[in-house]
């Protein structure tokens, strides 16, 4: 890492039905952050070695039945894992489940070392698409 990417390098991924995969191109900056975000919670918990608390799949949440304060928990629990990452320094969630299509409508603004930041991300149960970020918050 140098003194202007505190992020350092990170090779770039895209999300599809299966989950993240890689394109091989480089990324850099708040792009670095926000990949980590969208990984952070899009893999179950537990799952990355040495990290067992964790991570959550915000996927498995989602299906027929989830009520407004099944939304405010997955919020805080979205929240929570996002404020585990060093570089966050403070982060915001707001979430919508629409009921038609079964989708969780996420958007995320924060703050980190590059300073301020914001992604929307639309999360059904097999896919988490970023739908727009801004480093400006």
């Amino acid at each position: 890492m140098t003194q202007g990417d505190p992020f350092g390098r990170d090779l770039a991924s895209f999300w599809g039905p299966q989950g993240p995969d890689i394109d091989f191109n480089e990324v850099t900056g708040i792009d670095v952050l926000i990949q980590r975000i969208i990984r952070r919670i899009s893999t179950p918990k537990g799952s990355v070695v040495g990290c067992p608390n964790d991570c959550i799949d915000v996927r498995t949440y989602l299906g027929a039945g989830i009520t407004n304060a099944d939304v405010q928990g997955i919020q805080a629990e979205i929240q929570t894992q996002i404020l585990r990452d060093e570089a966050v320094l403070s982060c915001n969630v707001t979430s919508s489940y629409n009921t038609t299509t079964k989708a969780l409508s996420v958007a995320i603004r924060g703050s980190s070392a590059l300073g301020p930041f914001s992604m929307t991300l639309s999360v059904s149960a097999v896919s988490v698409q970023l739908l727009n970020t801004s480093a400006n918050g």
